[in-house]
């Protein structure tokens, strides 16, 4: 599966690298955040010291910044997907990936007003790994 990108996305990805120095595998635009799909050990720089980085490129973008950290191994990645929320257990069967809460505050992170955090996590999924269906347990 191809992504495509618009001007704006190139834009973002551009800026990212011009200010930290990190080149993005993915960007993902919404209304009020900008999500960054990096390299695994490129955190530490797209975050910056004291969070110099972070602060900058949400006052030029004007949105909220966040950053996942790539992962070839589907379970690591959803994982990096949905930081900082603390899954209990993530297994794969049949392209149905289960995420195993450890409490109902965690499982009401994860899914999200009306299944909300949970389809942009497996919209996010999807872009890179061939699953049916990401569910929460």
């Amino acid at each position: 599966m191809s992504i495509t990108y618009g001007i704006d996305e190139m834009k973002f990805m551009s800026l990212l690298e011009q200010v930290s120095g990190v080149v993005p595998k993915d960007v993902i635009v919404s209304e009020d955040r900008v999500t960054f799909v990096i390299p695994e050990g490129s955190i530490a720089r797209c975050i910056g010291k004291g969070g110099v980085v972070v602060k900058k490129l949400e006052n030029i973008l004007k949105k909220r910044v966040r950053y996942i950290v790539y992962s070839d191994q589907l379970l690591q990645f959803v994982r990096n997907a949905v930081a900082p929320a603390e899954l209990m257990d993530v297994s794969e069967e049949d392209g149905v990936v289960t995420m195993t809460a450890g409490d109902h505050q965690t499982r009401g992170i994860l899914i999200g007003r009306s299944a909300s955090n949970l389809r942009a996590t497996e919209t996010l999924v999807k872009r890179y790994f061939p699953i049916k269906e990401l569910k929460v347990a």
